[in-house]
């Protein structure tokens, strides 16, 4: 949680995150249309690299070709995910199908940014709707750029959803409670052996 501090916003028009695997499972097709949709209000900003080995891989003429056309802004790979967050004012994981628990999610919140984030299992997990971001249906570019305007708009509610992510994150996804919590299921699997 050290790592991903709350720090004031960025200075400037808002910023808006996306960073995974660049593959069309991740919601990057729906990403892109709803930087269609948005133009001019936000800059979107998209982090990873093209997976070649999946089987529906972003590639990098596509990516071109969207930052050609002032839709997105591609970062590549970025080691630096806390200093990168310091830089945004919304994230997003617009994913279309079932994800673990997110980390970047994770990550973005415990930093006090707040998320929107499709409705689907690891997502909604980690996402509270309307409290500490929102969460719409996967595969409709329309309810997304719709919860992302709503964030664009808004300073105030951007900061209460971001302050409400980082106590959620502190409350259930710390590393402390996730090792407390492990460590506990080995040792009643211990009793259990005995």
């Amino acid at each position: 949680m050290t790592l991903f501090a709350p720090m004031t916003e960025a200075e400037g028009r808002p910023r808006i995150l996306l960073a995974a695997r660049l593959i069309r499972e991740k919601g990057i097709p729906d990403f892109v249309e709803a930087a269609r949709l948005l133009k001019g209000q936000a800059e979107f900003w998209l982090a990873g690299a093209p997976d070649l080995s999946n089987p529906n891989p972003i590639t990098e003429a596509e990516l071109r070709g969207w930052e050609a056309q002032g839709l997105i802004k591609w970062l590549g790979p970025v080691k630096d995910m806390a200093g990168l967050l310091r830089e945004i004012h919304i994230f997003t994981l617009p994913s279309t199908y079932r994800e673990g628990l997110p980390k970047a999610l994770l990550e973005a919140m415990s930093a006090a940014r707040p998320a929107v984030a499709t409705d689907i299992p690891g997502c909604r997990e980690a996402v509270v709707d309307h409290e500490t971001g929102f969460l719409v249906p996967p595969h409709n570019p329309q309810a997304l750029a719709a919860a992302l305007a709503r964030l664009i708009a808004s300073p105030s509610l951007r900061a209460r959803l971001g302050a409400n992510g980082r106590a959620r994150v502190a409350a259930h996804f710390s590393d402390e409670i996730v090792c407390q919590k492990t460590l506990a299921i080995y040792d009643g699997l211990k009793e259990i052996r005995r």
